[in-house]
């Protein structure tokens, strides 16, 4: 029986209570606890940042198959651009206007953040198609190799 992974609980009940806390704080404090969280972040992508990526991709390829059959376009738009775009948009734009107040000019400079950060996973996601192609060829050659050697033996 395989065990369903509770990540996706513990995500949107942290989203939850995150959320919860940062209404029921005074906004000096909300405006200071959102800078900490944003050097917080950049300190944690940048030491885990690697290791996160190669769990992230190691999940992909156990999947490679149901994610091949749905499409390049599909990878990315999923992967990268929704989860991880969300995922930077949050950490890293929000923050950042936390203790502005909200204009046009402060929501046109949003809709461009989005779209940068949107660029680039974009360009990074079909990469990673790429490295999972390259990985999923080989182990499935390295696969029929193995059972070429088998059936020999």
């Amino acid at each position: 029986m395989k065990i369903k992974s509770l990540s996706p609980f513990y995500l949107f009940f942290g989203l939850a209570c995150g959320l919860l806390i940062g209404t029921l704080l005074d906004r000096q404090v909300s405006v200071i606890l959102s800078k900490v969280v944003y050097i917080v972040s950049i300190i944690v992508i940048a030491i885990f940042g690697r290791q996160i990526d190669v769990a992230l991709h190691n999940s992909d390829l156990q999947y490679w198959h149901i994610l091949r059959n749905r499409s390049k376009w599909y990878f990315v738009l999923t992967r990268y651009i929704l989860l991880r775009g969300f995922v930077l948009f949050t950490l890293f734009a929000i923050p950042m206007v936390s203790g502005l107040t909200y204009s046009g000019i402060v929501f046109i400079a949003l809709a461009i953040s989005f779209a940068v950060i949107a660029a680039f996973l974009t360009y990074f996601g079909l990469a990673e198609w790429n490295n999972c192609e390259q990985d999923y060829t080989i182990r499935l050659l390295k696969n029929a190799g193995e059972q070429a050697r088998i059936v020999q033996n």
